[in-house]
């Protein structure tokens, strides 16, 4: 299963900000942020927290993450998105629970993890979502459940999340909890592959290549794998370069082919160093 966490960073635009008169310093910290000029940034972070604003104490959490205007330092960060988490703000509660699944500025703790992506996912937050539906996938700090862990995807599918979609495709796929489905893996992968995921992408094209619960189409299988090569991917390169190699979906070009794998081959795929020896 390819496992993703995900961390909410600050967001700098916020509804209505702009309008409301008491969040003055929230105002030009974001202003400044924006700007770059992450020093006055934290100034008006600091003084926005001071006034108890969650969204200056999420600004200050990221900067200390970030190590933007001031010297990186995760227990800082931690602090400050503790206090944002208890002050109910749904972001600052996912990133806690993703700081606790490392360890990162806490000690690592997979039950106080699975706690706060719980108290953001109530909440909604289609991240908190997705890192909880993980918990329930692995049984890290939660009983493993697969049946709850795809409902918690399915909840942040239809919000969009383009992760949870990809891990449906990955459960259908694997029949992981469910009736292995080629076609129902495919639906979610294409979903997700139309946000720009790079490994949906790839595991779509590996389907369509093969006509796995689709219409082979290696056409659109190559095109699909020049969307996960752009994004640096090796595998997809790997295979974009042999369909090169082998004039399959695409107009044979050798020297393209070599230079797929030759990119993958420089990322450490094995495949690609040793198909780049027998081309010498």
């Amino acid at each position: 299963m390819f496992a993703r966490f995900f961390r909410i960073f600050f967001f700098l635009c916020f509804a209505g900000l702009c309008n409301i008169a008491l969040a003055d310093n929230l105002s030009e910290g974001v202003k400044y942020y924006q700007q770059g000029d992450y020093l006055e940034a934290h100034n008006f972070f600091e003084k926005a927290a001071a006034e108890g604003q969650v969204k200056g104490m999420v600004g200050l959490a990221t900067l200390y993450d970030q190590g933007k205007g001031v010297r990186r330092d995760l227990k800082k960060s931690a602090y400050w998105f503790t206090k944002a988490a208890e002050k109910g703000d749904a972001g600052a509660q996912n990133t806690l629970g993703v700081f606790y699944s490392k360890g990162m500025g806490v000690k690592q703790d997979q039950i106080e993890a699975a706690k706060w992506f719980q108290k953001a996912s109530d909440q909604g937050d289609d991240m908190a979502l997705v890192n909880l539906g993980s918990m329930y996938e692995k049984g890290k700090g939660v009983k493993q459940d697969y049946a709850h862990a795809r409902k918690l995807y399915i909840a942040a599918a239809e919000k969009g999340n383009a992760a949870a979609q990809f891990n449906l495709g990955v459960f259908y796929d694997n029949g992981t909890g469910v009736k292995q489905d080629d076609a129902e893996a495919v639906k979610w992968y294409n979903l997700a592959a139309e946000k720009g995921d790079v490994q949906a992408q790839y595991n779509l094209a590996l389907h369509i290549l093969e006509g796995k619960g689709v219409k082979q189409d290696p056409v659109k299988a190559a095109a699909l794998f020049q969307l996960a090569a752009d994004q640096g991917m090796p595998e997809a390169q790997y295979n974009l370069g042999r369909l090169y190699e082998e004039g399959f979906g695409v107009q044979k070009d050798i020297k393209k082919a070599t230079g797929l794998y030759r990119k993958a081959a420089e990322q450490g795929d094995k495949k690609a160093q040793n198909k780049l020896a027998t081309l010498k």
